[in-house]
């Protein structure tokens, strides 16, 4: 293997790794997300009741 295509799989394995990390991200930002719109709702309802 040539050096030029070592460091091209290098670049592809990086990238990878990073889409990965970045669909990770996304899916705990998502999840966060949710989860605090539907503490609010909770919260509403209980309030509501409340009240």
């Amino acid at each position: 293997m040539t050096n030029a295509e070592d460091s091209l799989l290098c670049d592809m394995t990086d990238y990878h790794n990073n889409k990965e990390i970045f669909l990770f991200l996304g899916y705990c930002s998502c999840l966060v997300v949710t989860t605090r719109t539907s503490l609010k709702s909770k919260k509403a309802r209980l309030y509501g009741r409340g009240h």
